[in-house]
């Protein structure tokens, strides 16, 4: 091999040795952006603020956030925060606020409520149902924990509605006759045309309802009703 070869020879050893510098250093990189690729970047819901609205949530949010500086166990705070990165569309952060007041409290379910219905609003529905499932073992007579399950059975599967069925009449049954959980049974069997036993629940809000304007509201239902069914 004369010089000028070896000359060559020598740039071409040098530049394959740089191209691999070159690849070696690309697929290590690569590799670290795949890590960051794959760490949760955590759940957002789509929200439609005003500035002002945004600014509003924004110093409330620093007034929580310097109230829990004081005092470090404050349930309220912890909830209000939620609502707030709620409303803000930082679904994670809410539920992570959220489950803090839950440990603050452990047996209000009012936090996991809220937990099942930012999930219902990411349309995650197995984990909407399975915190909305978590209210009830703190609040098993509670009427939103069986409105709230029945609403997401129905969102996860329209065509299921006896499992919508049941959810309102063990409502019904766990809450003693609460009448709002008797009323919302009564629309969901109007909505789904089941008439006659719709009938049969708004006639059994009038015997548990608090109030007179109430009953005389749903009196009006019960015609209307009774006349699609012909009685």
């Amino acid at each position: 091999m004369n010089k000028i070869n070896k000359k060559i020879f020598g740039v071409v050893i040098i530049i394959v040795i740089i191209i691999l510098a070159f690849v070696l250093i690309y697929f290590k990189r690569d590799k670290s952006l795949d890590v960051i690729t794959k760490t949760p970047q955590g759940l957002f819901l789509e929200v439609n603020l005003s500035e002002e609205a945004r600014i509003n949530f924004e110093e409330r949010r620093n007034t929580n956030l310097e109230e829990l500086e004081l005092f470090p166990n404050n349930y309220n705070a912890y909830l209000d925060l939620g609502n707030i990165e709620r409303e803000l569309g930082n679904a994670s952060l809410s539920i992570d606020y959220f489950k803090k007041a839950s440990e603050i409290i452990p047996a209000n379910s009012t936090s996991w409520l809220n937990i099942g219905n930012v999930y219902y609003r990411l349309a995650m529905y197995d984990e909407s149902i399975e915190s909305f499932e978590v209210a009830r073992t703190k609040a098993p007579d509670y009427y939103l924990v069986y409105f709230n399950l029945a609403k997401v059975y129905k969102a996860q599967d329209s065509s299921n509605t006896q499992r919508v069925m049941d959810i309102f009449e063990e409502g019904v049954k766990k809450t003693n006759n609460d009448y709002k959980i008797i009323y919302f049974y009564a629309s969901y069997l109007r909505e789904i045309g089941n008439y006659q036993k719709a009938l049969e629940y708004l006639e059994l809000f009038t015997k548990f309802a608090p109030d007179q304007n109430m009953i005389d509201t749903v009196n009006l239902e019960i015609e209307e009703v009774k006349g699609i069914l012909g009685q």
